[in-house]
């Protein structure tokens, strides 16, 4: 059979819910078929059919006690199936919003997300970066094209708490270039004595395909419109599955930057905080 061919059989066979749910309740354990239409609320003769079905293209079969289970097959496709799940969900964000920028292996994992909520809202978005960033307590990555003059000074807390904190983002503490950020004196010496510490560690970047807030347990992403630019809204999770996978995807990227030397880091901020009359502690 043409590969095309199998796969739109297989994809059939998954368009009805009924059997999509038989799959799921099977995911956990061998059942009989009177359990498996209790569970899933259909009749014998409905379920009987339904399973047939599935079993003629090797997604359930029947172990020596008679009892139905999921093959080897039917484990890797529900095993495949979150990321189906996680995009037909959000279509109208996807069709609106690329992953073309991601590395492959990402958007093949982007079903990692699942249990992540859409936030369609730039400040609903903008109140849960400001809960991540309040409520770390080892990390805090990064990656932004675009800076909130607002968490500046949650920014400062976390770091006097001794957070580390890694920042890909637009070019940094240049006043023609950078934007005027909420300048509080205090906020921003005890940034450049972290910087002195490699606590908070910056490195430059012009291209950005996700914009990207994350601690070690929580994550904001969003993905830019098919345009390139960012409207600012995307997914928050706590999800163990979704902080991994951002975790990944910001060392991904970490990798394949160049942090800006310490020296020229605070040199820059220094600078910086000069220019808008405040005066580094020596």
């Amino acid at each position: 059979m043409d590969p095309l061919e199998r796969v739109s059989e297989l994809y059939f066979e998954l368009s009805n819910p009924d059997r999509l749910r038989i799959m799921q309740v099977l995911k956990d354990a061998p059942m009989k078929l009177t359990d498996i239409s209790g569970a899933i609320d259909v009749t014998h003769q409905q379920c009987l059919r339904h399973l047939k079905r599935l079993t003629e293209v090797l997604l359930v079969e029947r172990n020596h006690d008679g009892l139905y289970v999921l093959s080897s097959f039917g484990e890797l496709v529900l095993q495949l199936m979150p990321s189906l799940i996680f995009v037909s969900q959000y279509g109208e964000y996807f069709s609106t919003h690329s992953v073309s920028h991601l590395p492959s292996e990402f958007v093949s994992r982007i079903g990692d997300l699942s249990e992540s909520i859409l936030l369609s809202n730039v400040m609903e978005a903008l109140s849960e970066i400001e809960s991540i960033v309040k409520n770390a307590e080892e990390s805090i990555n990064v990656v932004i094209n675009k800076r909130t003059h607002s968490l500046r000074p949650h920014i400062a807390d976390a770091v006097r708490r001794g957070i580390q904190l890694r920042s890909l983002s637009v070019t940094s503490y240049v006043p023609n270039i950078d934007v005027k950020r909420e300048i509080n004196k205090k906020d921003e010496l005890d940034i450049i004595e972290a910087e002195k510490e490699s606590r908070v560690i910056v490195a430059d970047q012009t291209d950005f395909p996700v914009y990207l807030y994350m601690s070690e347990r929580a994550v904001f992403l969003a993905l830019p419109l098919n345009d390139g630019t960012f409207d600012y809204t995307g997914f928050f999770s706590s999800n163990p599955d979704a902080v991994q996978f951002c975790s990944d995807l910001f060392e991904y990227y970490w990798k394949r930057t160049k942090i800006i030397p310490v020296t020229e880091l605070i040199d820059r901020h220094t600078q910086y905080v000069e220019y808008y009359g405040i005066k580094p502690r020596k």
